[in-house]
């Protein structure tokens, strides 16, 4: 790794990880409706330009959320 990443602080990388850890409600919206018309995960992938770890967190959050709904 570069030396400059060890010069940084953890406040400081954490400030970097929190802006870059961070999609639009379009660009969600967008991901889910590939998702939903039947688009695999890279393919969703190469759409909409977001990466494939985000892409399986969102679809993991989004499971989560309505195995909650379903239960209620």
């Amino acid at each position: 790794m570069p030396l400059a990443f060890y010069c940084l602080t953890l406040r400081e990388r954490s400030r970097i990880l929190f802006s870059m850890n961070q999609l639009t409600i379009e660009r969600r919206i967008h991901v889910v409706s590939c998702l939903v018309e039947g688009m695999g995960v890279n393919a969703t992938t190469r759409v909409t330009g977001v990466a494939k770890n985000t892409v399986l967190k969102l679809l993991h959050d989004l499971g989560a959320a309505c195995e909650q709904y379903q239960a209620e």
